[in-house]
């Protein structure tokens, strides 16, 4: 399975429906239509199942070539902003 696949698969495992489209492609029309809340869970979701910066990283700057490293931080950045206004809430 390839990087990207794997990080979807990742994510929707956890109950987040999206693509990367969606909580990660700053830019793409899904990115617009998505809610900030929504990206943040999907990058809660990645991190509980391991997934680190750096490997989002670079799967961020292989699937938008136009992405580079000082992008990829304003885009991780908004994400660590928005997981701290939408904390992802767990029922037990």
């Amino acid at each position: 399975m390839n990087p990207e696949s794997s990080l979807n698969g990742c994510v929707q495992s956890q109950g987040i429906k999206v693509s990367l489209e969606n909580w990660l492609v700053m830019g793409s029309k899904e990115w617009e239509e998505t809610p900030n809340e929504v990206k943040a869970w999907a990058y809660q979701a990645a991190g509980v199942t391991g997934w680190t910066d750096a490997a989002i990283r670079m799967i961020l700057i292989k699937k938008c070539p136009w992405f580079d490293n000082d992008m990829c931080t304003v885009v991780l950045n908004l994400l660590k902003e928005w997981v701290e206004e939408y904390p992802l809430k767990v029922q037990i």
